[in-house]
């Protein structure tokens, strides 16, 4: 280890004094390390060793066998040396064997020639004996091979005489043409045959037709060795002649190329490989034409019935190792050719504008070719390929989120359009719905939509329609949630202003807009759930926050409707909250207390039975809080306290609220707690030392309300009249510090309600 890291992981130990004390476990520790690492490094050692040993002994071998090599070839040029030297007069005797070899093919050829015509009859004779009736799945084709092969023979002949005569006279070059001249239609007849054997290969393979199949094979590998027999001489020959140049060496190379051209009876590439391909190709074509002819009538059903390719594609893969070469790669070759054919089925489908029930057919095929692919005929993803084109299948995929969001758009507008008519006419009262609470059909509806195309786009296997449906909708639902923001605000404030110039209703409309928040919050939930593990990491994160998103903007609206409520409730005893702690509130505060509770527990009671629990809940969080600030906020008008009655007015009124929200708060007892307030009150009305006050206030009234406002202590004594000034100045200056020192010192702070009070004053109109 270098000394100054050493140095610095020493710094990084031992901070302080009781660092030291571990001294002795840090050494243990450091030689445990170096023992871990002195083994590392010997095993690491001893390996790089036996492969330095391994290579070096590689090296030795490899200069043994390059001198044993060295060697052999020195051999080999004494014997060839030693055999030229030993054989007198060794130059005539090659030519004299080349002459020798010369008569003996002329003596071949004149055979050939002599029986040209015969052979040509013959090979007609056997064609038109295979020919005769339509060559079937199941036709033996006997004479194949022999046709070939005696083919074979004369086109080799046309290509020799033809090389020789280049040299020779016209009339001899005539002579030969016009002998050959029947050739090339018995050439062609024989193409024609082979094609139509082709044309029966699919159908033939299904038959269990082997033997032909292999026979016709066999002429097209033949046939590719030797086109790649003239291709490689002739590369050989052209590079021959560049390497020796002008006649330097010609005699050598003349040599070599007579050597080579004897195994080579051919004089140009016949290409029979490829025109066999090429009829794979026109008899794949032929097929899917006639199969998209069938359903011309209705084009759209070929979806259901193309069963057929893998049943071909599966006789292809299976007979493949029995009749094909390897190296051609059959099943390959042709599951392409098959799949651009499927590709362009689909590519005529799309030309008749198909809807979109049609493009999820289209996917769902790609996909059971994909599946089928993989799991039928063992093929990898990436081997695959699409059935409709890559290109295609994106085309497809924004063709049908394109028409799907503006068809879903198209459904929202009108839903809303409806919703918004009906909610601001209410002209019947809201569905209930089988849970036995109200709720508006819009959302109902959306609801329901919502989940349908949800379930559509799964159905096609797509991750991005999936994805890109679930984001779109959930944009229309933030969309609509704002739309139902802003009407719900219009018709509360035309409500509260203008109650008799509007219809009625709209209090059971809010509760079932409420209600449909909680639907719908459920409903995206259950969507998230179940969509979310069918589309892939790529696509969780953005949908997983666009839905966050919409059940976010769910519980947003909830608490705008309960928020309207809670407004429409107040506008109707918004006129007396003006009078509280005045001198007629003595008189007359049982009667306004009574149409206070009286109101709010109609209201209680309907909410109990018609709202869902989540915003009842809601509803009683906002309403407290607010009910008691609004109470409260009159003792800014600073109005005298008559001591003598207002200890028992004010504790009626408190009796009265609590007994009104002990009915339904269902033993909450947080809810409950807040109007410890009240007693609060009662406590600041009567107590009369100034320590009395301050010691409760720490005591007794911060550990419930921890943020009590001072200005609340001051509102209260400001209708004592036996507080003075100053002593109210000494108490609020002591209950300042002590609020300071109780949130510095409390670990658990807990905001409350009661850091929103605001008092009324008498230049303050109240709403």
């Amino acid at each position: 280890m270098d000394e100054s890291v050493a140095l610095k992981k020493i710094n990084e130990t031992f901070r302080n004094e009781e660092d030291l004390q571990r001294i002795i476990s840090f050494r243990e520790d450091c030689i445990r390390e170096k023992h871990l690492i002195d083994s590392q490094l010997k095993i690491e050692s001893q390996q790089e060793l036996e492969h330095s040993l391994k290579v070096l002994n590689e090296l030795r071998l490899a200069n043994l066998n390059f001198k044993d090599l060295r060697d052999n070839i020195a051999k080999i040029n004494v014997m060839k040396n030693d055999s030229f030297q030993s054989i007198a007069n060794y130059d005539l005797i090659e030519r004299s064997a080349n002459v020798y070899e010369f008569f003996e093919k002329m003596e071949n050829i004149y055979d050939q020639f002599s029986t040209f015509s015969q052979t040509q009859q013959e090979l007609e004779r056997l064609i038109d004996l295979e020919t005769a009736e339509e060559i079937q799945v199941d036709s033996p084709v006997t004479s194949l091979l022999v046709i070939h092969y005696r083919l074979n023979q004369l086109r080799d002949l046309r290509d020799e005489l033809t090389l020789m005569s280049e040299k020779s006279k016209d009339d001899t070059k005539a002579v030969l043409k016009r002998l050959f001249s029947t050739l090339d239609p018995l050439v062609a007849r024989f193409d024609v045959f082979l094609q139509e054997i082709t044309t029966c290969l699919i159908e033939s393979m299904k038959e269990g037709n082997f033997s032909l199949i292999i026979r016709l094979v066999k002429i097209i590998d033949f046939e590719e060795r030797e086109d790649l027999k003239l291709t490689i001489f002739q590369s050989l020959l052209e590079k021959n002649q560049e390497s020796f140049g002008g006649d330097s060496g010609r005699k050598d190379t003349d040599k070599d190329s007579r050597m080579m051209k004897s195994s080579i009876k051919r004089t140009k590439v016949r290409g029979y490989k490829n025109l066999f391909f090429d009829w794979i190709q026109s008899l794949i074509s032929e097929v899917f034409d006639n199969c998209i002819e069938t359903f011309q009538d209705n084009p759209f059903e070929v979806l259901e019935n193309l069963d057929w390719v893998f049943q071909d594609l599966k006789v292809v893969q299976e007979s493949e190792s029995l009749c094909f070469p390897q190296r051609w790669g059959m099943f390959k070759q042709i599951r392409i050719l098959y799949q651009a054919n499927l590709q362009r089925v689909i590519t005529n489908l799309l030309n008749y504008n198909p809807e979109t029930y049609i493009i999820i057919q289209i996917l769902q095929f790609d996909d059971k070719y994909r599946s089928i692919m993989r799991s039928e005929f063992g093929l990898l993803n990436r081997d695959i390929g699409s059935s409709i084109g890559e290109e295609t299948k994106e085309q497809l995929l924004d063709d049908y989120l394109k028409m799907m969001k503006g068809k879903m758009s198209e459904w929202i507008n009108r839903v809303e359009e409806t919703e918004r008519d009906v909610f601001t006419k209410r002209e019947t009262a809201p569905q209930v719905h089988p849970n036995e609470l109200p709720g508006l059909v819009g959302s109902s509806i959306v609801f329901e939509m919502f989940q349908e195309q949800c379930g559509v786009a799964a159905e096609t296997n797509q991750a991005k329609i999936l994805n890109g449906v679930v984001l779109h909708f959930a944009d229309l639902l933030l969309k609509r949630q704002g739309d139902w923001s802003a009407l719900l605000t219009s018709e509360v404030e035309r409500w509260i202003e203008h109650t008799d110039e509007i219809p009625d209703g709209l209090i059971e409309y809010i509760v079932a807009l409420a209600n449909d928040q909680i639907r719908g919050f459920e409903y995206t939930e259950d969507v998230l759930n179940r969509m979310l593990p069918l589309v892939s990491k790529k696509y969780q994160e953005s949908m997983q926050e666009s839905l966050d998103k919409v059940m976010d903007g769910y519980a947003s609206m909830g608490r705008e409707c309960v928020t309207g409520l809670t407004s429409i409730m107040f506008s109707d005893i918004k006129n007396i909250f003006p009078l509280l702690f005045n001198k007629d509130w003595y008189d007359h505060g049982r009667e306004w207390m009574t149409q206070l509770i009286d109101t709010f527990d109609d209201y209680l009671a309907d909410f109990q039975h018609s709202l869902n629990e989540t915003p009842y809940q809601v509803l009683l969080e906002l309403l407290i809080p607010q009910l008691l600030l609004k109470y409260l906020a009159p003792l800014g008008y600073g109005n005298n306290f008559n001591m003598k009655k207002v200890y028992g007015y004010f504790q009626e009124d408190a009796a009265s609220l609590v007994n009104l929200f002990a009915k339904y708060v269902n033993g909450d007892e947080v809810l409950m707690q807040q109007f410890e307030i009240l007693n609060i009150t009662l406590d600041l009305i009567q107590l009369k030392e100034d320590q009395e006050i301050v010691s409760a206030w720490r005591d007794r009234y911060l550990p419930i309300f921890n943020d009590l406002p001072t200005e609340f202590l001051r509102t209260v004594l400001s209708c004592r009249k036996d507080i003075s000034s100053s002593r109210m100045k000494f108490i609020i200056g002591e209950c300042e510090f002590l609020n300071q020192e109780y949130e510095r010192t409390t670990e658990e702070f807990v905001p409350s309600f009661m850091a929103n009070f605001v008092a009324d004053t008498k230049d303050k109109k109240r709403s």
